[in-house]
């Protein structure tokens, strides 16, 4: 299935810039951290909506993936996953 790019958000961290990026996979929201344009860790971060018509009802007015975004750069601040530069 097709990657779409959604969004994508910069995040600083140490004096490193970090780029999040949001992609949807059909119902699946997929979102990846980058350093320097490779993956910044080895971790996926992903939530699959049942049906894109509601996902409102389901998780309010933040899109499904912005818990994810959390996720993230709480990962990232922990250095859980992090590739050394």
């Amino acid at each position: 299935m097709l990657e779409k790019e959604l969004v994508s958000y910069g995040f600083d961290h140490e004096g490193r810039n970090y780029v999040i990026k949001i992609f949807q996979v059909g119902r699946k929201f997929v979102v990846k951290p980058y350093l320097n344009n490779m993956a910044a860790n080895c971790i996926t971060y992903s939530v699959e909506v049942k049906n894109m018509d509601d996902w409102q009802y389901h998780y309010g007015d933040k899109p499904p993936y912005a818990r994810l975004l959390e996720m993230v750069e709480d990962d990232i601040k922990a250095g859980f996953g992090i590739k050394r530069v």
